[in-house]
């Protein structure tokens, strides 16, 4: 049996960024408009995919983030990005307490601290 992990994210933009940071148990949890099983639903976020990105928590706790196929998902170490200059990620990626996550295109879709 997979080991469950407690993550919390911060979302910065949007409906969700008024409510307490998302708790998220588990090892591992879909993104999207309409994600698998108990992901995090963005319905509300335009240009966001069905099943946007992927988080990844392993048994050592490192967690990873990646793109569901053509999805756009940008990463940056700072919450004050132009995410037109950041580049969206092509193979999972690490996460870092810290790192700031959008996903969707620069101008819409949703941005996260990842805690």
């Amino acid at each position: 049996m997979a080991s469950r992990w407690e993550l919390r994210l911060q979302f910065l933009t949007g409906p969700l960024s008024v409510a307490p940071p998302a708790l998220v148990l588990g090892s591992e949890l879909p993104l999207g408009r309409r994600p698998a099983g108990k992901g995090i639903r963005l319905a509300a976020y335009a240009d966001i995919e069905a099943e946007h990105a992927w988080l990844a928590i392993e048994e050592t706790g490192a967690v990873s983030l990646r793109a569901v196929g053509g999805a756009a998902v940008r990463v940056a170490p700072e919450r004050f990005m132009d995410w037109r200059r950041r580049s969206p990620i092509e193979e999972p990626v690490p996460l870092s307490p810290g790192d700031v996550v959008h996903l969707g295109p620069p101008e819409t879709g949703v941005s996260f601290v990842f805690l």
